[in-house]
């Protein structure tokens, strides 16, 4: 099929998979004083295991396990893989997907060294401590609670920072404000604690009381937390409240840099899409309290007030390092250029179209298919559809708000729309009601196919001729197969009309994506990977893209 060029504003870098790339230093795209490096791998494990191998692996007696697959339990890690010296690996959902780090921690650690597991055993199965104790590592520590925000508090207590230490508090739904802030956190012993939108836990509560600190830092805007988050912070702390937030998550990225007026010797560079190379780059960054600038990969630049910071540095006569995490699809070269080229002097060269306005005004309800106990269609070796739908939806919810969009999500958990009173009518009803009463623009709803022949196979996409805007649904539908089948060429199963009640009775054009098979043993992978998880994304985001006119 022949492949569709982005337009110039988006030249070069809409892809955000991982590619392979060495860690040796690659010279900037136009002639400058600086180069940047990169450490990379082929995907998010590999590359946590390269940023690991950067530090004093002789003298590791702990090492840290996070999910590479959710980011809610680990967000706040960094500040404890500071104390302890202790790298961040990643692992897979499965132990037998997860030898990057095992490899690793046989190759570097004694038999006497700590395994700290972050996250419950449903987010780092029992499989992972049977398969550390087989390897000879007999002192595991699993710091996991009933959710993230208990995780959290475990981790912060885990500290043991002196009473008045600062804190830092940032949004638990959502990775990049938390992660822009990390490695600073870490290299000063902030504890990072993590709140919802419109409430806070209890133990963030207890934490805060009990500690009392000297100040509080609230990391992100009234968008991801509330005002009436901030009042019971106040009424809980007899200190100043400080609030980090700016326009979107680069711009508070770039105000938490200027906040601490920063004079680094190595600014890393991380996707601001996706959290897992920020993830484990954030210990590393931390050894030295060195930022971790967030970019997009919308634009094929800097974001401007990213731009802006570097300008500043340049203006102080600052010239850092510049160290990517990740490769070429996660950080594009082109951005990398540009960080290089304005800390030697030249202007940043900021697209038009930044990575906030280029959907701005569009609202978009997602729908990840299935949830709690309908766990939708069981895979090849036993996954479940609703796992992998939800993670696609989450991380074209990110791409979607990062171009500007509104999104309305008719689940962001395991949990159906309709909660624990399930039924399948009233969950589909539900899912309607969510994008009609938003008034969306768009409504995608995602799925995995099934068949009882493990050899079916392939993507479609389906529209309603019933739906009110079926004309445009269809070609909507038509562009989001288009670009899905680009990004993993299965076999074209077209676009058809189905009678799909999400796609019939919502009041805008809508479409469900079917991506592939989740009983063909070779899509089931795919469909499970969280790196193809971020194509898939891409593909019905760029379908998005299509469908708007905004690819030529």
């Amino acid at each position: 099929m022949k492949k569709r060029h982005l337009a110039l504003v988006l030249a070069l870098v809409m892809m955000v998979t991982t590619l392979a790339v060495t860690t040796t230093p690659v010279l900037a795209a136009t002639p400058t004083a600086n180069s940047f490096t990169r450490i990379a791998g082929q995907n998010r494990y590999e590359t946590a295991t390269a940023i690991a191998s950067m530090g004093n692996v002789k003298q590791l007696t702990d090492v840290i396990i996070a999910s590479g697959n959710n980011f809610p339990d680990a967000l706040s890690v960094s500040v404890l893989a500071k104390k302890l010296n202790a790298p961040v690996l990643l692992v897979d959902s499965t132990v037998a997907d997860s030898n990057d780090a095992f490899d690793f921690m046989t190759s570097n650690l004694s038999k006497s060294a700590i395994i700290h597991i972050v996250g419950g055993t449903g987010v780092i199965s029992t499989d992972f401590e049977i398969k550390l104790k087989s390897l000879g590592f007999s002192n595991l520590d699993r710091i996991g609670g009933a959710d993230r925000y208990a995780t959290d508090t475990l981790i912060a207590q885990k500290l043991d920072v002196p009473s008045n230490t600062p804190v830092v508090i940032a949004a638990g739904e959502n990775f990049p404000d938390a992660l822009s802030i990390s490695s600073i956190a870490s290299s000063k012993g902030y504890p990072i604690l993590l709140t919802g939108k419109d409430s806070i836990s209890e133990g963030v509560e207890d934490f805060l009381v009990h500690d009392n600190p000297s100040q509080v830092y609230l990391v992100g805007g009234t968008g991801v937390i509330s005002e009436a988050v901030e009042s019971t912070i106040h009424s809980l702390v007899s200190t100043t409240v400080t609030r980090i937030a700016g326009t979107d998550r680069f711009d508070t990225a770039a105000k938490v840099l200027a906040q601490f007026s920063l004079n680094p010797k190595t600014v890393y560079i991380a996707s601001g899409l996706d959290f897992p190379d920020a993830l484990a780059g954030s210990a590393l960054a931390s050894l030295t309290g060195d930022p971790i600038v967030l970019t997009g990969s919308l634009g094929s630049r800097a974001p401007a007030p990213i731009g802006a910071y570097l300008q500043t540095l340049y203006s102080t006569n600052v010239s850092p390092s510049i160290v990517a995490f990740g490769g070429a699809g996660v950080v594009a070269d082109s951005t990398l250029a540009d960080v290089v080229n304005v800390l030697a002097g030249a202007p940043p060269l900021v697209i038009e179209a930044t990575s906030s306005t280029l959907l701005r005004g569009l609202t978009v309800a997602v729908d990840p298919g299935h949830g709690g106990a309908d766990v939708g269609a069981i895979g090849y070796s036993g996954t479940y559809e609703k796992n992998n739908t939800l993670a696609v939806g989450l991380k074209l919810a990110d791409l979607l708000k990062a171009a500007g969009a509104k999104v309305i999500l008719t689940r962001t958990g395991d949990a159906p729309p309709t909660g624990s009173q399930y039924t399948e009518s009233s969950d589909l009803q539900a899912r309607v009601d969510i994008a009609n009463d938003g008034k969306a623009d768009l409504f995608v709803s995602i799925h995995n196919d099934s068949f009882t022949n493990p050899a079916a196979g392939g993507t479609s996409t389906y529209y309603n001729l019933n739906n009110p805007q079926s004309d445009k649904g269809k070609t909507l539908a038509q562009n989001i197969q288009n670009q899905v089948l680009q990004q993993f060429g299965l076999n074209n199963r077209g676009v058809n009309n189905a009678n799909f009640y999400v796609i019939k009775y919502t009041n805008m054009p809508a479409v469900l994506v079917e991506i592939g098979f989740i009983s063909n043993q070779n899509e089931e992978q795919i469909l499970c990977s969280p790196d193809d998880q971020q194509k898939a994304a891409l593909g019905i985001f760029r379908g998005i893209l299509a469908y708007k006119g905004l690819l030529d």
